[in-house]
């Protein structure tokens, strides 16, 4: 037999490229951490009107499309049910469109960022190695919020000054303090369930940002504490209590240590000390003694109360105001003449006002479902000592909820920077899910002190026994 010329085509010789899937799930992960550390600028990053957030969700798309031909991603009654609310808010949102044009696609938003949901879910449904990728980088994003993230913010604060876009008047790192605390809640319990090694400097870190932000931020602050505690309930069996009470015991000594030094934020308004925590903690239930403080809960239950009247107990019970208006203009509650406030400091009640009473039963449905399904998985890898699947869904559990407080006191879910890193969340928490009962395995050498890996490097896209499993079956989730 001849020898094959050396020019010859040899198809085992063509290198293979990454999938799509692949590749997306890469990009999806950096677009993850910009939005943490940098987030209303890093949302401006692109060639207006189409930025990182647009962009993220086309390509998205592509890649679900992708995932749907290969493997079943709807499916259970949760993610159903996301499909439908957003089927919903769609046509809606196609109602508005001819009176109020970008603005109703801009208002619709609120829940058709839900769609970044399935795209997550589909990712690591269609590859679980995707999810095992994913996760092995997240203490990366820990330390970019200590050490991009909450000094950049700090830096900002103080000097008031730093480079803008020079497409929109919009600094290139412009955060809030809230929206840190809610990836901050998610960092500290990535170090508190094992999977990043709790390193002095990186806990000091932690600690001064969160110490840092509660001062001048009341929900961020109500936010992190009860996601923080939501997670200690689904931490691993074997994690112990002892990471959270360091932590916990950090926050309270440093916030000792600098109770009685009268540092200044806010231009003079609030105190960086114990008491200004206490009374930011006060002013959520309305008691605060501050008029600052008590003066921004009066406005926000005023407005909140109108809300509740014309839909709960008025004629926009069935439909609310729709996707479009301006609600802040059309209530009354407008701060300029610019029309900058479109909706108000709660995205529940966004739903309420703008989809009425039956859109926000079921968006309250659907995260309900959503807490019982991971709540329950969770509970299932506590028994089983699955403690790399339990710390995933503390980890997940605790964005979720602090993401959905800060949301009850802020523009939160409306905008890029919150709904995709929790949308994201959302979907894989529900994807783990399922992959937990035929991929038991699949995390345990990403916790500190876990066994080793079994086949191949934490990183590689290469499919190893386990993740060869065969698909799982129908679940309720």
């Amino acid at each position: 037999m001849d020898a094959a010329h050396p020019w010859a085509f040899r198809p085992d010789a063509v290198a293979r490229r990454r999938p799509f899937g692949d590749r997306y799930t890469t990009f999806l992960g950096a677009v993850l951490i910009g939005y943490a550390v940098a987030g209303r600028g890093f949302a401006y990053l692109g060639v207006p009107p189409l930025f990182i957030g647009e962009v993220a969700l086309a390509l998205g798309l592509v890649a679900l499309a992708g995932a749907s031909r290969r493997t079943r991603v709807v499916e259970g009654t949760t993610l159903r049910l996301l499909v439908g609310l957003i089927a919903w808010a769609a046509v809606r949102v196609a109602l508005g469109f001819p009176t109020w044009r970008l603005d109703a696609v801009r208002d619709g938003m609120v829940v058709l960022y839900g769609l970044f949901a399935l795209v997550a879910a589909g990712l690591v449904l269609e590859q679980p190695e995707r999810l095992r990728w994913l996760v092995a980088r997240v203490p990366r994003l820990v330390w970019a919020l200590v050490l991009v993230g909450f000094p950049a913010h700090a830096f900002i604060q103080v000097f008031e000054v730093f480079p803008v876009w020079p497409w929109a008047n919009v600094l290139i790192v412009q955060t809030k303090p809230g929206d840190l605390l809610v990836f901050l809640a998610a960092a500290a319990t990535v170090v508190a369930v094992g999977f990043q090694k709790p390193r002095p400097a990186l806990l000091l870190g932690l600690t001064v940002g969160i110490v840092g932000l509660m001062v001048v931020s009341r929900g961020g602050m109500l936010g992190f504490v009860l996601g923080v505690s939501l997670a200690w309930l689904w931490k691993p069996a074997g994690a112990g209590y002892g990471r959270f009470v360091y932590v916990g015991a950090l926050v309270i000594v440093l916030g000792l240590v600098v109770g009685s030094s009268g540092i200044q934020v806010n231009d003079g308004a609030r105190e960086f000390s114990v008491e200004q925590v206490w009374e930011n903690l006060k002013s959520v239930a309305g008691q605060s003694d501050q008029s600052q403080l008590q003066n921004t809960a009066e406005w926000r239950l005023e407005w909140w109360t109108k809300i509740v009247g014309y839909t709960v107990g008025g004629a926009h019970f069935l439909d609310g105001k729709g996707f479009g208006i301006n609600l802040a203009d059309d209530d009354g509650f407008s701060i300029d003449d610019e029309g900058s406030l479109r909706s108000p400091h709660n995205s529940h009640l966004t739903i309420l006002a703008r989809g009425g009473v039956p859109m926000v039963a079921a968006w309250l449905l659907l995260q309900g479902l959503w807490l019982w399904a991971v709540g329950r998985a969770a509970r299932t890898a506590r028994l089983l000592r699955l403690d790399a699947w339990a710390g995933f869904y503390a980890v997940c559990g605790a964005l979720w909820l602090a993401a959905h407080v800060n949301a009850t006191f802020d523009v939160y879910l409306e905008g890029p920077m919150g709904a995709i890193p929790f949308w994201t969340v959302f979907g894989l928490a529900l994807a783990g899910t399922r992959l937990q009962k035929t991929h038991p395995h699949l995390l345990d050498d990403l916790r500190v002190g876990g066994p080793a890996p079994s086949a191949g490097p934490a990183w590689s896209w290469a499919p190893s026994a386990d993740v060869a499993a065969p698909y799982p079956p129908a679940s309720s989730v």
